[in-house]
């Protein structure tokens, strides 16, 4: 390459840029690819890849259901996305923060699955809509002391990928297996990587065999037709938990 000529992208950096553009930030894909942020801005724009390519429709609307009265970093927990990526979403969509909440009309549509002309169909139009669950609220026993516990108990790797926290730089997600929020339990949770944790969006019955599985082998966790059996010890106190 002579001095002043561009460096060619190979098929590999095209594809790398695809999957990590919408997860990753400018600087980390430029120092995985050896390239400055505008080049990696410049390509993202002459191949038509933007913020929104890899979001599904279910979580543009629990995005836009949640952001005004939820803290970003639970909302990025509960679809496995960036804080950042949340951000960006939010803006794109006109959904507002700080207390200033959508009209009730508004958030009938994203529940009824009625189309946007920002996001397309959502809801019961969208080929994975759920009934409805993913706008269910956790419960009180979800909280920070119990999630940092199930991460504690995986030693901070993603059950899936086996990445550790410290290579991704961020909080490991925490996957509730039945996909039930109000079950949060050791035996119904796991730690996942943000980029793992989309993937339990679809396919979830699959998911949900494969992760009792691997915490029965793991932990001796016991389960019957999909269902947690949770021992109860002399005192009345259920096993298992932190």
């Amino acid at each position: 390459m002579t001095m002043g000529e561009k460096k060619r992208w190979t098929k590999d950096e095209e594809v790398f840029l695809v999957n990590n553009y919408e997860n990753m930030k400018l600087v980390d894909i430029g120092i995985k690819l050896n390239r400055t942020k505008y080049s990696i801005s410049e390509k993202a724009r002459i191949m038509n890849v933007n913020k929104m390519d890899n979001w599904n429709n279910s979580d543009i609307a629990f995005v836009a259901l949640n952001y005004p009265t939820i803290e970003n970093h639970e909302i990025a927990t509960a679809i496995g996305r960036t804080i950042s990526s949340i951000q960006n979403m939010a803006q794109r969509i006109g959904i507002p923060k700080s207390g200033i909440k959508m009209s009730n009309a508004k958030k009938k549509s994203f529940k009824d699955g009625k189309t946007s002309p920002c996001i397309g169909a959502v809801g019961k139009e969208n080929s994975q809509w759920q009934g409805g669950i993913s706008f269910t609220p956790y419960d009180d026993s979800f909280n920070n002391k119990f999630k940092n516990a199930i991460r504690k108990r995986d030693n901070q790797i993603c059950m899936l990928c086996n990445i550790h926290r410290e290579k991704i730089r961020q909080a490991l997600s925490i996957h509730h297996i039945n996909y039930d929020k109000l079950l949060s339990i050791p035996q119904n949770c796991l730690s996942l990587c943000h980029s793992c944790h989309s993937k339990t969006n679809s396919n979830r019955k699959h998911w949900q065999t494969f992760f009792q599985n691997l915490l029965s082998e793991k932990y001796n966790y016991k389960y019957e037709d999909k269902e947690v059996i949770v021992e109860i010890n002399p005192v009345g106190e259920r096993s298992g938990l932190f």
